[in-house]
């Protein structure tokens, strides 16, 4: 018995939504995979941009303390060179020590604005340096983002083109691709049986859509050609009763609208990923 054209074209249509809901259950769990890798980098960079300010800060203390040291021994010099002046000189000590005084005050004025400056200027280093890796590790990422997206998007060109090869139709009426039902087959069946009606189905119950099949097997695959439609009582009904162009015609373009449909909206998911890392950035 043969199911109508429009009964046909609905299943066919839950067969091919079951396999994008499958393949973007798939991507999803990539997509999950590769926002971990990403949190695992960010807390990386957080590390070592940590780990930069903790050096700046140990570097700014380190500079204070000698700084605050060569001022205490300068400082000490200078009162015990105005004591041995006092010993030494005691008519013009009161001179000398005001002298000496004023010296002082200058080296560690010009000392403290030498060691401002060069504190100063080793922080502005530090940030800049800090600033450069963060730059490149943003770039390093965003290069690869943009490699892993790329290569996803030739896998799920690659798995569409192998989903939508030779359409086959079982007596029973209903349409397969030949890749999806030949591994339920010999896989997933015991024993063989329809998908969906669980019916009993072999391969010489099967007819091609249109054409004849593959003369060589897939070597991606391991999968056979698709039996030809010869010896089957269905192909023969086919031939007398529908015309075999309308209907590949019919069903070509009912392929090429769900891949159509299906690459937009694996578009926009990758569109919005995008934005979300650029955000974050």
């Amino acid at each position: 018995m043969r199911l109508s054209r429009e009964a046909t074209e609905q299943r066919f249509k839950e067969y091919i939504d079951q396999c994008i809901e499958e393949f973007c259950v798939a991507q999803e769990q990539r997509i999950a995979l590769l926002q971990e890798a990403q949190e695992r980098r960010f807390q990386q960079l957080e590390c070592r941009i940590k780990e930069c300010r903790a050096d700046a800060d140990y570097r700014i203390k380190k500079f204070r303390a000698e700084a605050e040291q060569r001022i205490k021994e300068c400082r000490a010099e200078a009162d015990q060179r105005i004591r041995e002046c006092r010993a030494e000189y005691r008519a013009d000590a009161e001179q000398r020590i005001k002298k000496l005084r004023a010296d002082a005050e200058q080296r560690i004025n010009e000392f403290r604005a030498e060691c401002r400056v060069e504190t100063e200027q080793r922080i502005k280093e530090c940030r800049a340096e800090t600033k450069q890796r963060i730059k490149e590790c943003r770039v390093e990422y965003g290069a690869a983002a943009g490699q892993r997206i790329k290569e996803c998007r030739e896998e799920a060109e690659q798995r569409i083109n192998e989903f939508r090869a030779d359409p086959v139709i079982t007596l029973c009426g209903h349409l397969f691709f030949w890749p999806c039902l030949y591994k339920w087959l010999h896989h997933r069946s015991h024993p063989q049986e329809c998908p969906v009606c669980k019916g009993v189905v072999g391969e010489e119950k099967l007819v091609p859509l249109y054409g004849k099949g593959r003369s060589v097997t897939d070597p991606r695959t391991e999968i056979p050609p698709r039996p030809s439609d010869i010896h089957t009582l269905f192909a023969s009904l086919e031939q007398t009763r529908l015309s075999r162009e309308a209907t590949e015609q019919r069903f070509k373009e009912y392929i090429d609208q769900c891949i159509e449909e299906f690459c937009v909206a694996q578009e926009q998911r990758i569109a919005l990923l995008q934005e979300a890392q650029e955000r974050r950035f």
